[in-house]
């Protein structure tokens, strides 16, 4: 599998690279912002693309994953992956473990510009009065420290189960649309409708699963409260996965 996944990076390395190639044009502009131009409205603006620049990149990950397998199976180079002596398993399982590489890495990269750039902006600017503010603010609220780390931590264990159910469930509208519209023209839009049908479908579930009763506001009582959603999303993507998987040995046609 580790194979296929050296192979799904050299093939698809030009789209991760552009993406890397706009954060690196907006963070010359903050820091020209910072000590060029000694401009806290340029600085701003830089901020704000680079928060919108890493909100698209979420969505540029999951389209990363999807658009790949779909390609894959229009394309000779694909045909030839899928004819290889290895499991539909492992291949997919390497598709998977590279989109969620690519978002690890973009999600680093973020992560390491925003502590980067808020300390030139304190350095340059004086940021200790809103640091100040912020903090008067949340205290107000009674958020702490811990409440913000267990905040994190469950955000980060959504967004992990949420990313892989979107991304299998279109592994499946695809796996899905190339079976039953082998060489039909608009099996595209097929696909995009029953990915959408699914992905609609599983939220409306989770959202009116109940939510189990704990006391406290450790991580261990916060994460039993969502349990239910957890399990729908992680059931959700183990049988995207498998059907995905089935689907290309037995049934789709390259």
């Amino acid at each position: 599998m580790f194979k296929m996944l050296k192979y799904e990076w050299r093939k698809n390395i030009l789209s991760p690279l552009i993406v890397l190639g706009v954060f690196a044009a907006l963070e010359v502009y903050f820091l020209i912002g910072c000590y060029v131009l000694d401009s806290l409205g340029h600085v701003s603006a830089a901020t704000s693309f680079l928060v919108l620049a890493a909100t698209f990149s979420y969505i540029f990950v999951l389209l990363y994953g999807i658009i790949s397998y779909s390609s894959d199976l229009k394309n000779k180079s694909g045909y030839l992956v899928f004819m290889a002596p290895i499991s539909s398993f492992k291949i997919l399982g390497s598709k998977l473990l590279s989109t969620l590489i690519t978002g690890v890495l973009l999600l680093a990269v973020i992560c390491g510009l925003a502590y980067l750039d808020f300390h030139i902006a304190n350095d340059v600017f004086g940021l200790d009065m809103y640091i100040s503010f912020g903090d008067q603010f949340l205290s107000t609220f009674g958020s702490s420290v811990s409440d913000i780390i267990i905040g994190i931590c469950i955000f980060i264990i959504t967004f992990l189960l949420e990313f892989y159910m979107i991304v299998t469930v279109g592994y499946l509208a695809v796996s899905l649309s190339s079976t039953a519209l082998q060489n039909k023209k608009y099996k595209g839009f097929v696909s995009l409708l029953l990915f959408i049908v699914i992905i609609v479908a599983v939220f409306i579930i989770a959202y009116h699963l109940p939510m189990i009763k704990v006391s406290g506001n450790s991580f261990g009582s916060e994460f039993l409260r969502s349990l239910p959603q957890y399990i729908l999303l992680a059931a959700v993507t183990v049988c995207s996965f498998i059907g995905s998987s089935l689907l290309l040995e037995k049934k789709i046609s390259l």
